[in-house]
C-alpha cells in the first residue's frame, strides 16, 4: 500500500504536487541498459506508484510520459531470461510431436509454447514497463479489449483478439466437459495416465506416466 503524504515532485521544485509530464524529446537510440534521465522525483517507489488512480487512469497518450520513465528504469536490474519451450526435436524423437500440438491446440495454447523466438531483453524491459489493458465497453471484455505499448518511444496497439490469432489461442469461448465419474472416482480417472493414489496435495508430476500429459503439465 502507498504510504501517505508521499508525491512527485518535479526537477527544480520543492514539494509540489507533479502531474508526469509528457516527454516530447527522442529517447530512442540509446545505449541499452542506460537509464533515462527523470523529469520527476519520486518519493514512492514503482511498486507503490502502480495501483495509484493517477497511474491506472491516466491518459493513454502516444507520447511517453514519466511514468513510462519510472517503470522502464525499474526493469533495467531485471534479468531477462528466455521463456521455456517445448523441444520440438525432442518429442519428435520420442513420436510424440504430433500429440502434444494437438493436445496444445484442443487447449487453446496455439503455438505459444512450441514456435520459439529471438530474446530481447530491453524490448522485453520496454514492453513490461508500459504495457496496458483497455477496453471500449463499460465492463471489460477480451473480445473488446486493446493491447497498448510502447517500443523504442513509439506507441503500439493490438486487439486481443487478434494477439489470440497471432498465437493461435482459441477467439470465442470454449467449454470442457469431463466424464461424470471423474468427480465421483477421482482415483479411477488418476490410473488411467498416472501412478499411484491421487491426493490434491501430495500428488508430483513425476507420478505422470503419459509422456504427452507429463510435458504439458511441465510447461
Amino acid at each position: 500500500m502507498a504510504s501517505r503524504g508521499k508525491r512527485a515532485r518535479t526537477a527544480g521544485e520543492s514539494g509540489s504536487q507533479a502531474t508526469p509530464t509528457i516527454i516530447s524529446r527522442h529517447l530512442w537510440p540509446k545505449r541499452e541498459g542506460q537509464q533515462i534521465a527523470p523529469q520527476v522525483y519520486w518519493e514512492s517507489t514503482p511498486r507503490e506508484e502502480v495501483p495509484k488512480h493517477a497511474c491506472t487512469h491516466r491518459e493513454i497518450s502516444d507520447e511517453w510520459d514519466e511514468y513510462d520513465t519510472l517503470f522502464y528504469n525499474a526493469w533495467i536490474d531485471v534479468e531477462i531470461r528466455p521463456t521455456r519451450f517445448i523441444d520440438n526435436a525432442a518429442i519428435r524423437r520420442m513420436k510424440i510431436q504430433g500429440d502434444v500440438q494437438l493436445a496444445l491446440e484442443n487447449i487453446g495454447l496455439g503455438t505459444l509454447c512450441t514456435k520459439h523466438y529471438e530474446l530481447y531483453p530491453d524490448l522485453v524491459r520496454q514492453f513490461m514497463a508500459t504495457v496496458q489493458v483497455y477496453y471500449s465497453g463499460t465492463y471489460p471484455k477480451a473480445q473488446e479489449g486493446t493491447l497498448t505499448f510502447f517500443i523504442r518511444g513509439v506507441r503500439y496497439r493490438i486487439s486481443i483478439p487478434e494477439l489470440c490469432t497471432i498465437f493461435g489461442f482459441a477467439t470465442h469461448p470454449t467449454g470442457i466437459t469431463l466424464d461424470g465419474n471423474v468427480t465421483t472416482d477421482i482415483q479411477t480417472y488418476w490410473s488411467r495416465f498416472a501412478e499411484g493414489r491421487y491426493s490434491s496435495r501430495g500428488s508430483m508430476q513425476t507420478d505422470i506416466r503419459h509422456p504427452v500429459l507429463r510435458i504439458l503439465c511441465q510447461i
